[in-house]
């Protein structure tokens, strides 16, 4: 009991010494894509949300975490904006029907990202490519992006500084698109598609709407991006996000906010382990003294000595060998279904039939009988000469 409270007691002190080292420690800077409106990392877009939750008091803001065929079934959705913002949008062909009948419905879907699935690209006409014309972040030049719209456009453009990934639409449908934003390079990154009664707006420059660029860069230009949306209804989208961000957007698990900060994460990880690290020490077999249980006597064995001694002192030679005959018998009968009877001249040949010996051997063997039962005593010889011509013929299947 004591060792183990010592052991308790020392997993305790380690857990403590262990929780406040991580808490003090300087966490590092994670600058993954993440793109979740839960998520304060440089690439994440808690301020981009937190402004347009407090800018439209009256707009039905709500999350989307299921995917498009899922989240999109019900038809009765109209007047509706559908923002995604993410680093590679990838839906499946079902996505992709419903998400083009949601449009086509009257609603209004904004879609920012580096990359388009080829599915998607190609439903839509249009293809996009990498900027090969990157700024050097130790100098002063800056990515510049404008609009097309006199009335949002700025005279020297906006710039970015650190703005290391961006792509362009190197082709789109030019009849049913139009051009809303470009480069200084005339590369369009934002375009309008119309689709039946609805509007699609695609947009290459995801980076913009995180967290670094809104706070450090140009909050300017992400938002008069986003007013070309209209409506009350906005739906943000917390499905399709990188990798990094599912632990918040897409699991609909209770841990899933222990699991999309990376201390409780670690405390949660390391508490499973001490848990496991207990049952496997506690869940090992305490050895307890095993009982030496001696080999069980045959004590049918031992009766039968206790009987033959009992006679033998006794010296009844002749009850001995009588109950030999009765235990014959009772062979006999058992195993041939023969009445024994050793002055019957018939019970003779039927004996000697049935068990192959010999008539000779047979009438030996009954002669032997009636002179034990016609002596008065026997002796020590002639009993242990009669047993052995008894256990002779019994006991070799009466062979021998």
């Amino acid at each position: 009991m004591r060792n183990k409270i010592i052991y308790i007691s020392v997993l305790v002190i380690l857990l403590l010494i262990y929780i406040v080292v991580e808490v003090n420690r300087p966490k590092p800077i994670d600058w993954s894509f993440n793109f979740s409106a839960g998520s304060k990392i440089p690439y994440g877009c808690y301020v981009l949300r937190d402004v347009l939750t407090s800018s439209k008091p009256q707009a039905d803001i709500r999350d989307n975490l299921s995917t498009l065929y899922e989240s999109l079934s019900d038809t009765n959705r109209y007047n509706e904006n559908f923002l995604i913002i993410t680093d590679e949008f990838k839906p499946d062909s079902l996505d992709i029907s419903k998400l083009l009948d949601y449009v086509n419905r009257g609603n209004t879907v904004f879609i920012s990202s580096l990359n388009f699935s080829k599915k998607f690209s190609d439903t839509l006409k249009f293809k996009t490519d990498i900027s090969t014309e990157m700024p050097n972040l130790k100098s002063k030049n800056k990515q510049q992006f404008n609009f097309t719209n006199p009335g949002l456009a700025s005279k020297y453009g906006y710039g970015y500084e650190h703005l290391t990934n961006v792509s362009y639409f190197s082709k789109f449908d030019t009849v049913n698109s139009i051009v809303l934003g470009q480069d200084s390079y005339n590369r369009v990154h934002f375009i309008k598609v119309s689709f039946g009664k609805g509007v699609l707006y695609l947009h290459t420059l995801p980076l913009i709407f995180s967290n670094y660029s809104v706070l450090y860069d140009n909050r300017e230009y992400p938002f008069k991006t986003l007013s070309y949306i209209t409506g009350h209804a906005i739906v943000w989208d917390e499905y399709y996000k990188p990798e990094s961000s599912r632990a918040f957007g897409k699991s609909n698990s209770p841990l899933r906010y222990i699991l999309s900060q990376a201390s409780l994460r670690t405390s949660y990880y390391l508490l499973l382990f001490t848990v496991l690290l207990y049952m496997i020490y506690e869940g090992k077999r305490r050895q307890r003294i095993i009982p030496i249980y001696q080999k069980p006597k045959n004590t049918s064995k031992e009766f039968v000595e206790i009987v033959s001694r009992l006679y033998l002192s006794r010296g009844d030679n002749k009850n001995l060998a009588e109950k030999k005959i009765l235990y014959f018998y009772d062979y006999i009968s058992s195993v041939y279904y023969l009445k024994p009877d050793e002055n019957d001249a018939k019970f003779q040949h039927q004996f000697a039939e049935k068990s192959g010996l010999t008539l000779e051997k047979v009438k030996q063997l009954c002669n032997a009988i009636i002179q034990v039962k016609n002596k008065k005593s026997i002796s020590d010889t002639d009993l242990t000469r009669f047993v052995t011509l008894l256990n002779k013929i019994q006991f070799k299947d009466f062979k021998g």
